[in-house]
């Protein structure tokens, strides 16, 4: 019996290799006609750099829905995004056809399917926005170029308003965070730095300053209440 087994034995490891075999050159032929068809493609175009150029790119899943679009006319083929405006982009949708991810051009700010507000920067804002399973924008980071401005915002879900944001302004020389009331959006906190100074400051639901210190070169700490100073301290109102 031992020695009617030993062909087997010896069979299962060659055929072992020539599946190997025959698996390699599948996927090869599979480059292979990948390879040519992008080179078909390329030359159909006129091309001859070597590199494929097209006005936008759909991608979808299995069911046929789109997942992510790529250039600003891609985008506009997309009717659930229409309130998203324009923009030249790479957009991830999410399970209603609603914006989840976008890199690139800054689209307009959408909540509850409408644009709220106008952003700074006239059009000229890049980065990543983030959105929430609504599609309602949650936050992003970016630079503007109108405002030469580069933040970190997350937002707030209704109403629609900066939660906290981090930014450094090209322009007035600050840099440094704010945190802000849920209800009308003003700023509850402020602390950051400007030229020769660091200050930090406390608002009310109205916006108005209510406390601040402030530390300019080396001069004493000096607190502020309610709009009126007091005298100069070494750490204590």
């Amino acid at each position: 019996m031992a020695a009617n087994n030993q062909p087997d034995q010896m069979t299962l490891p060659r055929l072992q290799r020539q599946l190997a075999w025959s698996q390699g050159i599948a996927v090869l032929a599979l480059l292979g006609v990948i390879a040519l068809a992008i080179a078909w493609q390329v030359s159909s175009r006129g091309d001859r750099d070597g590199i494929l150029r097209t006005h936008g790119i759909v991608v979808t899943d299995m069911q046929g829905h789109d997942k992510i679009l790529i250039g600003a006319p891609a985008i506009a083929t997309a009717k659930s995004t229409s309130s998203y405006g324009r923009t030249n982009s790479i957009v991830f949708l999410n399970q209603t056809g609603g914006y989840h991810l976008a890199l690139g051009q800054t689209p307009a700010p959408v909540v509850n399917g409408r644009v709220v507000g106008a952003r700074i920067g006239n059009d000229d804002n890049y980065g990543v926005t983030l959105y929430d399973t609504h599609g309602n924008e949650r936050g992003g980071m970016g630079f503007l170029g109108g405002a030469s401005r580069a933040a970190i915002v997350l937002d707030r879900p209704w109403p629609s308003a900066d939660a906290i944001g981090l930014m450094v302004d090209d322009k007035t020389g600050f840099a440094g965070f704010g945190i802000n009331y849920a209800k009308g959006g003003q700023s509850g906190f402020e602390l950051g730095t400007q030229g020769n100074a660091v200050s930090m400051t406390f608002n009310d639901p109205r916006g108005q300053k209510r406390a601040s210190l402030r530390v300019e070169g080396p001069e004493k700490p000096a607190w502020q209440f309610a709009g009126a100073a007091t005298a100069a301290s070494a750490g204590k109102p």
